[in-house]
């Protein structure tokens, strides 16, 4: 191996030709066991879950790291890939140990990374890892049946997805999404410290927070679905705090959209995404096999003193 390691100068994985595949030992895939692995701009999740006889599932602990921890620029994308692809290796490995299906993705903030169309084929060689880079409209799809999966409504839905970038905004029919919309309303604009330096009291920030989202939606981009939805549906982070300024965020721009598009009705749920994926994961994999009965006649059990 050269002084880059598996990677290139440019930072993506070194394409040296096919590899001998690593020696490892890989348990036999469980039946019922399912892992779902999700690459955005900056962080990688891992979610391991258990699918119970009731049909609900039993979720572990989620793994979640960051790869990439500001903006990436042309000093730093080796760096980003190395990161990543050390994350990858180790989710496998985790689900590998569990016995479990896998399914990994990168959603559209992926696309935003340097040479991101390489570094998704040689991180595929390098990592044993099929990460999927998935439309817009899939992972609109895979948000709706996360949080809207079986549920009857007599009127579309809205669900309200709030990334670091962007918010996802789907109007849904059941599962089904009609209509998406992505609006400049992401958390990483809310972190923003303000100009005096001084922390601002939580009151102060969520209302100049309503300003901004106000401004956003005044553009118009929602106006085609006012008064259509029956009610709208906050998607939020499982291990965010209640107290936490990126749930405080979210929260505000669901009240503002709400409000919005005139919709009275409002909740919010745990489920979004990798949820979704799950689901769909858990009705696509095959069932597996039982092993065929033994020919071979069963061994006699010797007889002892109490038989007789």
């Amino acid at each position: 191996m050269d002084a880059n390691g598996p990677f290139d100068s440019d930072g993506d994985p070194a394409d040296s030709g096919p590899a001998d595949p690593p020696t490892v030992m890989v348990p036999e895939r469980r039946q019922g066991v399912f892992a779902v692995i999700h690459a955005d701009g900056r962080h990688c999740t891992l979610g391991l879950s258990r699918l119970r006889a009731d049909g609900s599932f039993q979720h572990l602990p989620q793994e979640r790291h960051v790869f990439n921890p500001g903006v990436p620029t042309a000093a730093n994308p080796r760096g980003i890939a190395v990161r990543l692809a050390d994350i990858l290796t180790r989710y496998q490995r985790l689900a590998e140990l569990n016995g479990a299906a896998v399914r990994a993705v990168a959603t559209q903030a992926f696309r935003a990374l340097p040479n991101h169309e390489q570094m998704l084929i040689r991180l595929r060689r390098v990592t044993r890892v099929a990460l999927d880079l998935i439309s817009d409209r899939d992972a609109a799809r895979f948000v709706c049946l996360g949080a809207l999966g079986g549920r009857k409504t007599d009127r579309p839905s809205l669900v309200v997805d709030v990334g670091e970038d962007a918010a996802a905004i789907i109007l849904a029919n059941g599962d089904e999404p009609l209509a998406l919309f992505r609006a400049g309303l992401g958390l990483s604009r809310f972190r923003e410290a303000p100009k005096s330096g001084t922390p601002e009291p939580d009151g102060i920030r969520i209302q100049s927070w309503r300003r901004q989202i106000q401004q956003t939606l005044a553009t118009g981009q929602l106006e085609t679905i006012r008064g259509v939805a029956g009610e709208a549906v906050l998607v939020r982070r499982r291990d965010v705090a209640p107290a936490a300024t990126t749930h405080l965020a979210a929260v505000t721009v669901l009240d503002e959209v709400a409000s919005y598009l005139e919709i009275r009705r409002v909740q919010s749920t745990e489920s979004g995404l990798e949820e979704g994926i799950l689901l769909d994961l858990s009705r696509t994999v095959p069932p597996q096999r039982a092993p065929p009965p033994s020919t071979q006649s069963p061994a006699r059990t010797p007889r002892t003193r109490s038989d007789y």
